[in-house]
């Protein structure tokens, strides 16, 4: 147990990863057997409240910033402030006016996976960014339900349906379920809908964008719509996406005040905790 210790004090692992440190002490084990050794391992550690999950990584619960020489407090903090715009990164913070710096897209995404290894030492804080981004997902999937449904009827109604294609004489786009979304969204009812349709030629336009091509498909296009726009199923959805979001917004605020006073404390000098793959590997001779 002692190197599961030892390593867990360094920085966040994962089952596996804690696996494969043991096999160092046990070599000779089979895989199942360290797997067993492992999970009775981090079982004990857990009651004792000495180790907690989040997410898919076993952390130890309380992480203080002790180093052995001056050298070692330098780096650790040289690297924390190098992480700070990965921090601004997560949450969409602006850097400051006159201070931003080129990272390649490659290095952002390091320094992201980085930063988030240190952040598991902050429980409060992570939990905030894991029930954000849960939330995020959550709509992003309702989202894609919702206009996913709404196209299969529209294809179920129309045959095919395209992209937008100004050399097809008749057409139906498969822009229609985003703009019964976007109408739905905004709390347009069937009495404004026709003050948002717009004919041009053989055009049909919903909310400036085109829909349809080809008069004859026309009404059938709008009593499509206005059926959808006015289903209580469908604005139930949209509702309930809606408070989601009002959810999400919330917790981000809350994360992002919790990040910048993080990076406050950064740039007084006060370095991560836990620890991460890129951090720096201080050694001193005596």
């Amino acid at each position: 147990m002692e190197s599961l210790v030892k390593a867990l004090k360094d920085k966040c692992y994962s089952k596996e990863e804690l696996i494969n440190i043991l096999r160092k002490d046990f070599p000779n084990k089979t895989q199942d057997a360290l797997r067993k050794r492992c999970e009775r391992y981090i079982k004990k550690l857990c009651k004792l409240g000495l180790v907690e999950k989040r997410d898919d990584k076993f952390c130890w619960y309380f992480y203080v910033n002790l180093f052995k020489e001056r050298e070692e407090y330098s780096s650790k903090l040289e690297h924390s402030r190098m992480l700070i715009p990965a921090l601004r990164q997560i949450v969409g913070i602006a850097p400051p006016f006159g201070r931003e710096e080129y990272i390649s897209v490659e290095d952002m995404k390091i320094r992201i996976e980085s930063v988030e290894d240190h952040l598991k030492a902050y429980p409060a804080l992570w939990k905030l960014l894991s029930d954000w981004r849960g939330l995020r997902r959550q709509i992003e999937e309702m989202e894609d339900n919702f206009k996913g449904n709404l196209m299969a009827r529209l294809k179920a109604e129309f045959g095919k349906v395209v992209e937008y294609n100004s050399r097809l004489e008749s057409f139906v786009t498969t822009k229609i379920p985003d703009q019964i979304y976007a109408c739905i969204y905004s709390g347009y009812d069937t009495s404004k809908l026709e003050g948002l349709f717009k004919v041009e030629g053989e055009e049909l336009s919903l909310m400036g964008v085109v829909i349809a091509k080809d008069s004859r498909l026309h009404g059938r296009v709008r009593t499509f719509i206005r059926r959808e726009v006015k289903d209580e199923a469908n604005i139930n959805v949209v509702k309930q996406i809606q408070t989601l979001e009002d959810e999400a917004r919330d917790k981000r605020s809350k994360l992002e005040k919790e990040i910048r006073k993080l990076i406050l404390r950064i740039e007084a000098g006060e370095p991560l905790l836990g620890g991460c793959d890129t951090c720096p590997k201080v050694y001193f001779t005596v």
